[in-house]
């Protein structure tokens, strides 16, 4: 689904997502232009991402927030300055579209690209593992039912030179939210995405705890040596008075 309107009509729905079609513009150029096909380039290392890379990981840890949104045109939207990511979860409305053939004479005629479609699946599938039970959690509590449809057996793509169309998406979201750093005790507490600077907070926690300790002690021993020492010299005083 697209939203399209006018520009002079933006004012009465200016929450709502929508794009625009330019007069003698085709439908097909249209498309095109919604969803042009990504030129970034990845090293081998790059383009991996890890497994833990789901919505519900994402909100746990990263203060992500979920909105849904039913124009294809802005899924993955994310906007930065609130952590606010919108989804499309029409899945039934891409595998029907995707099978959706009309002839004339021999051509098939699709509304939108197989690819793009099949992609779209493949980020739902991606941020949203069907068996996990964190994902079903975060699912269930915002009513959704999207994986009811379609195959059950759908690998993970993990691998960003897979997506065309949505490559770009992915990495902002992998490099904005997934890689930050944490931004609160409690994210540094819990988080062990990273275990190189998950190790090195709690190393640095109790170099941190023992050098309190050690101060305390050292407080404390220099006062029982400054009380120790007067109660030396009061007794010595009074023996010398008598």
């Amino acid at each position: 689904m697209l939203n399209c309107q006018d520009d002079q009509m933006s004012l009465l729905r200016p929450q709502k997502s929508f794009v625009q079609w330019e007069d003698g513009q085709t439908f097909a150029e249209f498309v095109r232009q919604q969803f042009p096909l990504s030129t970034t380039k990845l090293g081998v290392r790059e383009r991996r991402l890890s497994p833990a890379f789901t919505v519900s990981t994402m909100v746990r840890l990263c203060n992500l927030k979920l909105e849904w949104t039913d124009s294809l045109e802005s899924h993955l939207r994310l906007d930065r300055l609130s952590k606010t990511l919108w989804v499309f979860p029409f899945k039934d409305f891409l595998i029907a579209h995707l099978s959706l053939s009309k002839s004339i004479g021999n051509q098939p005629i699709r509304i939108f690209p197989p690819a793009l479609l099949r992609e779209t699946i493949m980020t739902l599938n991606m941020l949203f593992p069907q068996w996990h039970s964190e994902t079903q959690s975060l699912l269930s509590k915002h009513g959704q039912t999207f994986h009811s449809v379609g195959s059950f057996h759908e690998p993970r793509r993990l691998d960003l030179y897979e997506f065309e169309y949505w490559r770009d998406q992915l990495l902002e979201l992998h490099e904005e939210i997934y890689l930050a750093p944490a931004d609160s005790w409690r994210q540094l507490w819990i988080d062990r995405r990273n275990p190189h600077q998950y190790y090195t907070f709690w190393i640095a926690l109790v170099v941190f705890i023992l050098s309190i300790c050690s101060l305390i002690a050292s407080v404390i021993q220099a006062w029982a040596s400054v009380k120790s020492l007067n109660l030396q010299l009061a007794g010595g005083g009074g023996g010398l008075k008598r």
